[in-house]
């Protein structure tokens, strides 16, 4: 292997952290792309790296975008070679070093590697055949390694992979190469690799189609980067860095993590812009402290009721529908799954717009709003709570529709994100701000306006159900999980927490608190007494206030969302007086 300082600036030795480079007073460089800053930013984002490096030997290998070549790529420790393809790569590095090592050193034994070396005029021995596999074991009985039986062919990976060329004079290689260990191989191969006995053997299956995180699209998964970057961030240069996210593999738990932390507040209030000057006709609603007179309850604090009831459509969902609608083609044939309130929202908008429609919703959600949504031309169909992504799914493969996500999507969360900016707009700087959590979509985009903006000392508390505790059963789990969920709050019951709300929860709000179905039902029922009409979904924060489930709140400010008012006469009578 070639001496430490020969190697290129992406080749870190394995265990130590790379750090930025000082460029000049207070700016700095990433060592593996172009991207300038400050020290902290850049550290932050040196970290986006780690995802797709790979470690070998002593050595981590970081993918290189300094415009070496067109594409982003690998830098090979053993040869010249630059390779584009990780898993290639990974397989290259370790043929290339397996090669690299016999040249230098005396012929392996039969029991390492099979023999494929030959002298030559020179005296130098020629590299290993690297289209074979590499075993350890001697006998060579190894299913693994031997010749497929019906075609004669070995099973393995048909990859063009050159050797690298011997060397011209024994001195070309200064420093001293380990000797080689098989073992090397079996500890450092890349997961899609899969190593049985010894063996080396390529898995040639890979999955064919994949779901996009932010707007759950079923597409092919080579095409799935180009998708992420025109239809979700093309807007949003700020999510889209150059070597950040755009040269990241799109996989469960990363692409989420990296997007949450890549929300700004410019992007946030871009969405603000858009939702308040859409024709939806989204308005800014009232926040009116509450009163003993009208409300006569023992709260310790300022208690400021945002009327989120009052919106149009009855709830704030509207906010983030109309910034999905604004970001998406017209001629779309659109599939949501609601328990109600996004789904009115939904079907509003898609009269509007004049486009068709469907709403996929659980059982347990009223009859009245599947009447209501069906007033304004939307088709509705009603299943069971934990077949509501199959049906969702079925939809957009046989019936050509594009789905969009009630809570999991990024248009969606960044409309819902206005009414942190009207929160903050009336009470600058609140202590506490409850919000009701089903999906995580409202309570993801309310926490990264207030915590963006500054007020870093402002505690963010989500509020659910005991019977649809999603979100903070993924707290507890340290991902988003789903449950059989059942609750009089049904629009706060999901089956499952979305990964991206999640995501975001996890970075900027304290604590998902619970409530029981009992205390939601005096909610409504207090809050109906005080002129209020508002659902149970609605009723869920102010549910964990009077009933002291939100901590330190004795004379603070308190702002307590009420987030729908959509419930049917024939509901309200099943609440106690």
């Amino acid at each position: 292997m070639p001496p430490s300082n020969e190697l290129h600036v992406t080749i870190c030795p394995k265990g130590k952290r790379p750090k930025p480079i000082c460029i000049g007073s207070g700016k700095y460089k990433c060592q593996f792309c172009s991207r300038m800053g400050e020290y902290a930013a850049l550290v932050a984002h040196i970290q986006t790296h780690e995802k797709t490096a790979i470690e070998f030997q002593e050595k981590k290998i970081y993918k290189c975008n300094l415009g070496c070549s067109k594409s982003s790529h690998y830098h090979c420790c053993c040869c010249k070679r630059t390779i584009i393809s990780r898993n290639y790569f990974t397989e290259h590095i370790h043929k290339c070093a397996l090669s690299l090592n016999m040249q230098l050193h005396a012929p392996c034994s039969s029991s390492l590697v099979p023999s494929t070396t030959t002298a030559s005029s020179n005296g130098f021995t020629s590299p290993i055949n690297t289209s074979v596999p590499i075993c350890s074991d001697s006998n060579g009985s190894d299913p693994q390694c031997s010749e497929d039986g019906a075609t004669g062919s070995l099973n393995v990976l048909d990859i063009k992979v050159k050797s690298p060329s011997p060397p011209s004079s024994p001195t070309s290689l200064t420093a001293p190469v380990p000797p080689f260990n098989c073992q090397d191989i079996l500890m450092s191969v890349n997961p899609m690799h899969n190593i049985c006995t010894g063996s080396l053997k390529v898995l040639t299956s890979r999955p064919k189609r994949i779901t996009c995180c932010f707007c759950n699209l079923i597409l092919n998964k080579k095409n799935i980067k180009v998708h992420i970057q025109r239809r979700h961030m093309s807007d949003n240069p700020d999510l889209l860095q150059t070597n950040g996210i755009n040269h990241t593999p799109v996989t469960s738990g990363n692409m989420e993590d990296l997007v949450a932390e890549g929300i700004t507040l410019k992007m946030l209030n871009d969405a603000r812009e858009t939702v308040m000057s859409s024709p939806l006709g989204v308005i800014k609603t009232p926040m009116i402290l509450l009163s003993q007179t009208t409300l006569p309850l023992q709260v310790p604090c300022n208690a400021y009721l945002k009327l989120e009831n009052m919106q149009r459509t009855g709830s704030f969902k509207i906010r983030g529908v109309a910034n999905q609608f604004a970001r998406r083609s017209r001629g779309d044939h659109f599939v949501t799954m609601s328990a109600g309130n996004y789904g009115k929202s939904f079907a509003y908008a898609s009269k509007h717009y004049g486009t068709k429609g469907k709403v996929v919703m659980p059982e347990t959600a009223p009859i009245s709003r599947s009447l209501l949504i069906q007033s304004f031309g939307i088709e509705v169909e009603r299943v069971p709570t934990t077949c509501l992504l199959d049906v969702v799914h079925r939809c957009v493969q046989e019936e050509k529709m594009t789905f969009l996500h009630s809570y999991n999507d990024l248009d969606l969360i960044a409309g819902h994100a206005s009414l942190g900016f009207e929160i903050l707009e009336m009470l600058p700087n609140p202590d506490v701000v409850v919000v009701c959590c089903g999906g995580g979509g409202l309570l993801a985009g309310v926490a990264a306006v207030i915590k963006l903006s500054g007020c870093e000392d402002t505690r963010i508390y989500g509020v659910e159900p005991e019977g649809a505790c999603t979100m903070y059963k993924s707290f507890i789990e340290k991902k988003p999980v789903g449950m059989d969920s059942k609750s009089v709050a049904s629009g706060l019951a999901p089956p499952f927490a979305g990964a991206l709300p999640y995501a975001m929860c996890q970075k900027y709000v304290e604590e998902i608190v619970l409530v029981t179905d009992d205390e939601i039902r005096s909610a409504v029922s207090a809050l109906y007494k005080a002129g209020l009409v508002v659902e149970p979904s609605g009723s869920a924060a102010f549910a964990a206030l009077i009933n002291s489930k939100i901590p330190d709140v004795i004379g603070k400010n308190v702002v307590v969302i009420l987030s729908g008012g959509n419930v049917g006469k024939d509901e309200l009578t099943s609440f106690p007086d």
